[in-house]
């Protein structure tokens, strides 16, 4: 009886750690965004669209990212970024476009701009590299849910 209260507490712990962590992994992951090319550029709305791969008939990764003055945007200048203004934005820059707050799921995905980086002009082979990947929050959720797995599967065995 008393192991399997403890099992039980282990499984309620694995279950805060995965609501805890799972919300921020999402908000915060570098995956919450798209690297591609500017499809539309909304003067009027600031919203950009930008599509992974717009050759793609069956549809790629595409993503509406509105602007506001909170948006950081930048040009990648002799391995440098630099900030631009918005004007600077349009149709056949390759770019990397990130979502700062929640995100609607439709097609494309929907949200407000946290960073647009502009990469080059042109399609994706132009050889630049993609921003760093630091997984983040995202990282931290996973390393925390696969040692709170392995603790559990561990203490369940004895």
């Amino acid at each position: 009886m008393k192991v399997g209260l403890w099992r039980a507490g282990w499984l309620a712990l694995l279950g805060v750690l995965g609501v805890t962590f799972a919300p921020l992994a999402l908000a915060q992951s570098p995956e919450n965004g798209v690297r591609g090319v500017v499809t539309e550029v909304s003067r009027s709305a600031e919203v950009v669209l930008v599509e992974e791969d717009p050759s793609e008939e069956s549809g790629s990764a595409k993503g509406e990212f509105a602007v506001t003055e909170e948006t950081e945007i930048l040009e990648q200048r002799d391995g440098q970024l630099a900030p631009v203004d918005f004007e600077v934005l349009r149709v056949g820059q390759m770019v990397e476009a990130t979502y700062d707050g929640p995100v609607a799921e439709s097609y494309p995905t929907r949200g407000v701009a946290g960073r647009i980086v502009i990469l080059a002009e042109g399609p994706a082979d132009d050889g630049l590299p993609a921003l760093p990947d630091t997984g983040g929050a995202a990282a931290l959720a996973a390393g925390a849910l696969l040692i709170a797995c392995g603790l559990v599967v561990r203490y369940s065995l004895r």
